[in-house]
């Protein structure tokens, strides 16, 4: 009977706040958002399971800004976003709106293709342009552990691409991973006028010049970009229709620092400890492969009377798949122990008296998850059951060799990192490896604030006012 009442008094309040100019966008998208909330209850969808999509969602309206930046760019977006991209029919029936902004999947792991992806977003978001993303060969795409969130965008091309628009672009390029050469089209195949490619693999600088940032002072005779407007880039072929991009470089927090975007950031309601998880949710939301492998940890993550540490301890990529067998026990433990010591540090400043303590702990490794749940008992979350795989291994084959096989284990793969990366930014606080852009990643998508604690080697200060700050944090491996 509640519920019936409540949902009443919600689908009144959704029929007169649009008609009450005092009342804010925010409030209103919070109202539809309980008023989805209960519908699902009452259609029996969210009997007895955690709604993943609806704590995230939850998070996105409190900390991301009112709705007309969303639907501004959504309306962009349904505009200009296409089926397919061809290189013989890209204008053929196009109107003169259609702008788009391609990102192409690096061959990395999970972090720097978000990261990277999320940067090309608010190019895509500041020169009018539809985002698509798409990836190659035996790459799992976004799609295997990530849906578009309906009333935002649909970053799906599901006519795909053609692999000529996209082959300068592939990190493994003429036979060589990392090709270092021109990666320009061929004008004798290709219109440059229709198609232009953009390579930021591993690449600050041009990243920056897509966004129009200095990474240095610049040289006499050198623009200062103090007119820069996005919709010109990449300079000289910012009306060009369609722009191909990779990169797996982190520019999006720097652009609190440009004089043309950082006020319409804070008009967005967007701040720089936000921008990357809004950006994020705003364009993902875990599909159901991943609700289901990582339900009742979210559940348990979720529960906000408990005070919750994060440690992510990257070993390395060779103890994927199981290649930590053989390694030492007091080996692994010796570079994990800085970490629980911060974590230890954290929970004797922070925790209140009484309150519960967990440790969420994820690792590549297996065995130092099974070792730390061994020392820790029930203060630790971690599986201690799952040999993860990289999601960029395309080595990976099953005992009976079929291709399909390891396109299965790496979209599995990309499942794990997806849900693992989600469940650590639900934490409060986040210990991780500064050389890495795993743990980082989760701990941006928290929304929080002075709750960082990278370590470099060895242990390190994590009291009260030991936090990291962002502006260095962001500059770290690959960025933010």
């Amino acid at each position: 009977m509640y519920r019936c009442i409540i949902f009443a008094i919600i689908q009144y309040a959704m029929f007169i706040l649009p008609h009450m100019t005092s009342t804010c966008d925010a409030t209103r998208d919070k109202i539809s958002l309980l008023a989805k909330e209960l519908h699902e209850v009452s259609d029996g969808r969210e009997v007895g399971n955690f709604a993943a999509t609806t704590y995230f969602a939850r998070k996105f309206s409190a900390h991301c800004g009112g709705s007309d930046w969303k639907n501004a760019y959504a309306m962009v977006h349904r505009r200009a976003r296409a089926q397919s991209v061809r290189t013989n029919d890209i204008l053929a029936a196009r109107h003169h709106h259609q702008r788009l902004a391609v990102s192409v999947a690096v061959e990395a792991g999970l972090a720097d293709r978000v990261i990277g992806t999320l940067s090309i977003f608010f190019y895509a978001l500041f020169s009018d342009r539809a985002l698509h993303l798409v990836t190659y060969s035996e790459l799992p795409g976004f799609e295997t552990a990530l849906s578009p969130v309906d009333e935002h965008v649909d970053w799906r091309l599901s006519g795909g691409i053609d692999d000529e628009l996209i082959d300068v672009l592939k990190y493994t390029y003429k036979g060589v991973r990392g090709y270092a050469g021109d990666r320009s089209y061929d004008r004798a195949v290709i219109d440059t006028s229709k198609f232009w490619p953009v390579y930021m693999v591993n690449d600050f600088d041009a990243a920056d010049e897509l966004l129009g940032l200095q990474r240095k002072e610049p040289k006499e005779g050198t623009p200062h970009f103090s007119n820069f407007d996005m919709r010109e880039s990449p300079r000289g072929h910012g009306e060009t229709p369609v722009v191909v991009l990779s990169s797996n470089r982190g520019r999006a927090f720097r652009l609190f620092e440009s004089p043309q975007y950082r006020q319409k950031l804070f008009d967005f309601g967007l701040r720089p400890e936000t921008c990357i998880a809004c950006a994020f949710h705003y364009l993902f939301r875990p599909n159901a492969q991943v609700e289901e492998l990582y339900g009742d940890t979210f559940r348990l993550l979720s529960d906000n009377s408990i005070l919750k540490i994060g440690i992510a301890v990257r070993v390395g990529d060779e103890v994927f798949g199981g290649g930590d067998e053989g390694q030492e026990e007091s080996h692994l433990w010796s570079i994990a122990e800085p970490y629980f010591d911060c974590a230890s540090q954290i929970e004797s400043t922070r925790a209140q008296a009484g309150q519960r303590v967990l440790i969420y702990f994820i690792s590549e490794s297996l065995k130092l998850r099974q070792l730390a749940k061994k020392r820790f008992g029930e203060k630790i979350l971690t599986d201690t059951s799952t040999t993860y795989d990289h999601p960029a291994d395309r080595t990976l084959l099953c005992d009976d060799k079929h291709e399909k096989c390891a396109t299965d284990k790496l979209g599995r793969a990309m499942q794990h990192a997806v849900g693992q990366v989600l469940a650590f930014s639900m934490a409060d606080f986040h210990v991780y490896t500064s050389a890495s852009g795993f743990g980082r990643l989760g701990a941006w998508l928290n929304f929080g604030w002075h709750h960082l604690y990278a370590i470099e080697k060895g242990r390190r200060k994590c009291g009260l006012a030991d936090y990291d700050l962002l502006r260095e944090d962001s500059a770290k491996w690959a960025g933010m």
